[in-house]
């Protein structure tokens, strides 16, 4: 698994090599691009309920406060 931050042409260039990689962007700059296209006002309660999102301990978890996430 790569994780990266949207580097230009990266996946392609790493696909040649590790054919079968998957890509995740950084939690950071996903939560970032997820404020950018809320409101101003809401941008905490994404910023937090991401952190929930992504610091849990399981999957299960991890399920469960992405649906709490998705659902507000």
């Amino acid at each position: 698994m790569i994780v990266a931050d949207g580097i230009k042409n990266l996946d392609e260039e790493v696909m040649e090599i590790y054919n079968r990689s998957e890509f995740q962007l950084c939690t950071i700059h996903y939560l970032r691009g997820l404020k950018s296209d809320v409101r101003k006002k809401d941008a905490d309660d994404i910023t937090n309920d991401g952190d929930k999102m992504f610091k849990c301990d399981n999957k299960e978890e991890a399920i469960i406060k992405f649906n709490e996430f998705k659902n507000k």
